[in-house]
């Protein structure tokens, strides 16, 4: 769907689960996180917007990872630990990350409840 020159790519997870569409949802799990993509379809795509679910895991633990790009994160639920640049720090639910994400950065859930966000990752180009 286009209007005025705006690709629109518009459902909702019922919806898509509904249609049985194919890869409305991809499931990948990495050193303590479990990613959910939230879009597949859109072609030619600068973000990458993600359900993102972390472990509980010890310090020592911890995966770094460094990618270009920008990364905004938004936690839905819990209590969410990050590691960036040699700060450490912890944010709740309703709290909202932005960071250069060519810094190395890790994440991990430190509260009773697992930490969920959505997480929207931007690719490099900057022009």
């Amino acid at each position: 769907m286009s209007q005025a020159g705006v690709a629109l790519n518009l459902y909702t997870l019922r919806e898509a689960a509904a249609k049985d569409l194919p890869g409305v949802l991809a499931h990948v799990r990495d050193a303590g996180y479990h990613y959910e993509s939230l879009e597949l379809h859109m072609p030619n795509k600068r973000m990458e917007p993600f359900l993102v679910t972390f472990d509980d895991q010890n310090a020592e633990e911890m995966t770094f990872y460094s990618h270009e790009g920008e990364e905004f994160l938004f936690l839905l639920e819990g209590t969410l630990e990050y590691r960036t640049g040699g700060e450490t720090g912890t944010i709740k639910s309703g709290d909202s990350l932005y960071l250069e994400s060519d810094a190395a950065h890790a994440f991990r859930s430190v509260g009773v409840v697992p930490a969920r966000a959505l997480v929207v990752v931007c690719g490099g180009d900057k022009g």
